[in-house]
């Protein structure tokens, strides 16, 4: 039996029993940080490696490409390009890895959204500005975590 699908109109969409959540309570920042020569994977992810406008991860470097602190991330996680929020980069992990320490590692929360359409809530053109807006600095806007979760 085939369902019948519904056309949904967003322009008049029912918002009366919409909950609001602060960002902290949509998705946790994951601060694991390892040293590269110490991280026990084959993956390093930098800025560089994520595409504008991209949910996909495509390129890819080595932990000895690196030196410093890096964050952890594993399957499922995203990493968001905290510097310079305005080139939309933010992609799905699906490796165990290590990225760089100018993103945010985000793990969605089940409970309040879907991870499967978490990375385009974070590609979403409302939530882009806002990152744009909350940005500080000249020539490298970053976004701090205590702007984010609130």
């Amino acid at each position: 039996m085939q369902e019948k699908i519904q056309n949904i109109d967003l322009n008049n969409l029912d918002k009366s029993t919409w909950e609001t959540f602060r960002f902290d309570e949509i998705a946790q920042k994951i601060s694991k940080t390892v040293k590269p020569e110490e991280a026990g994977v084959d993956i390093y992810v930098g800025l560089e490696h994520l595409d504008k406008e991209d949910i996909h991860i495509r390129r890819k470097g080595v932990p000895t490409d690196v030196k410093g602190g890096k964050l952890r991330c594993y399957p499922g996680d995203i990493i968001f390009g905290k510097r310079r929020a305005y080139q939309r980069k933010a992609a799905i992990v699906d490796f165990e890895g290590i990225c760089s320490a100018h993103a945010f590692v985000l793990r969605a929360n089940p409970d309040v959204i879907d991870p499967k359409l978490f990375p385009f809530f974070l590609h979403s053109d409302a939530f882009m500005h806002r990152m744009v807006d909350i940005s500080v600095g000249g020539l490298s806007p970053t976004i701090n975590w205590g702007d984010l979760k609130h």
